[in-house]
């Protein structure tokens, strides 16, 4: 069985296998070792993050293919997830505070807020 056709025995969607494909035909290319975890981890360290999470999840599944140990892109998947939702927190809070800071900077807001709390005899 090959490769595509394992992907499909995991009834994976199309866009999936797909993506895993075009992946791994690009890490075919490049000349990948998939025998040597650590050099497939520095293979992944030289894209972004998001890019990183389809090579990273494309290097799992050939390795799962080819039952060989894939605990290293695991823990490099583990770590991408991590990285991605800790940027996505920060992005979120960022843009927060600037809608924060764009609404205290109107005055007539201000006053509606000071109103509204002193009113409700809430502290600031």
């Amino acid at each position: 069985m090959d490769f595509k056709n394992y992907l499909d025995s995991l009834s994976l969607a199309d866009k999936t296998i797909t993506t895993h494909m075009r992946k791994y035909n690009k890490m075919v290319l490049d000349e990948v070792d998939f025998t040597d975890q650590e050099k497939m981890v520095d293979y992944l360290n030289i894209y972004t993050l998001s890019v990183r999470k389809t090579f990273a999840s494309a290097m799992s599944k050939y390795l799962q293919y080819l039952h060989q140990p894939n605990d290293k892109i695991v823990v490099a998947m583990r770590e991408t997830n991590e990285a991605l939702n800790l940027g996505y927190i920060n992005q979120e809070y960022k843009q927060l505070t600037d809608l924060l800071e764009l609404l205290f900077k109107d005055t007539t807001m201000e006053r509606i807020c000071h109103t509204f709390f002193t009113s409700k005899k809430i502290s600031t």
